[in-house]
């Protein structure tokens, strides 16, 4: 489930990176449907050690000044996102009590992400916006 200030660094690493209490600037990255850019490991030469763990956010493509950095989602691989293209275009494929757990779920995570005021880069009226079409679908 995604959490404001929090990201997950998958393998070889599989860390959490959570920056809830303390951090820079970097903290206020958000995350959306379109990212425009990454979070990658780093290492760095150091006075105390040979190297150091570090963080950075990374653009995919050239920003604009002033242009909002956005990471990409982080979805559990069996997260009820990943299905969300197929039950909107064929939800009668799908047995009734798969439905009923899928919306339970992106109700949660509708639930979850607002009450953490937690809101998709894309914007509320992005028709293909995850969370708008996870509304929906609720």
């Amino acid at each position: 489930m995604p959490k404001p200030f929090v990201h997950l660094v998958g393998p070889p690493l599989d860390l959490t990176l959570d920056s809830r209490i303390t951090g820079d600037k970097g903290r206020f990255v958000r995350s959306g449907c379109r990212p425009n850019a990454v979070l990658r490991p780093v290492l760095c030469p150091s006075d105390r050690a040979p190297e150091t763990l570090s963080f950075g956010v990374f653009a995919l493509r050239d920003l604009k000044a002033n242009e909002e950095v956005v990471l990409g989602w982080e979805w559990d691989d069996g997260n009820a996102v990943h299905n969300l293209p197929a039950l909107i275009e064929s939800p009668y494929a799908f047995p009734p009590h798969q439905l009923h757990h899928f919306r339970n779920q992106m109700s949660n995570i509708l639930h979850t992400l607002a009450s953490t005021f937690t809101t998709c880069a894309c914007g509320a009226r992005a028709r293909d916006c995850a969370l708008t079409q996870m509304a929906a679908f609720v």
